[in-house]
């Protein structure tokens, strides 16, 4: 989850560029970074946190978390292959 939460804090600015997308994507990091203390992990919990953290509407979230969706299986296959992000 470390290696997740870098390489995000480290690509960020380069992935989004709009200041809406980085405040959704900040949030979700935020969220990673205190997966510990979530309770409920369920997907309308989480889009409300989100929600509350950033202070976007859902359609704006989910077109943000569908893009970070696409890196992420790239991250995982990367470190499946290479043990590397």
């Amino acid at each position: 989850m470390k290696l997740l939460i870098d390489y995000w804090e480290k690509n960020v600015t380069t992935i989004f560029t709009k200041m809406r997308d980085l405040n959704i994507a900040y949030a979700v990091i935020e969220l990673l970074r205190n997966c510990e203390r979530i309770e409920n992990f369920n997907k309308k919990t989480l889009y409300l946190l989100i929600r509350e953290i950033s202070n976007c509407k859902t359609q704006q979230i989910t077109k943000v978390l569908n893009r970070m969706k696409g890196y992420q299986s790239q991250v995982v296959r990367n470190y499946t292959n290479r043990g590397v992000i």
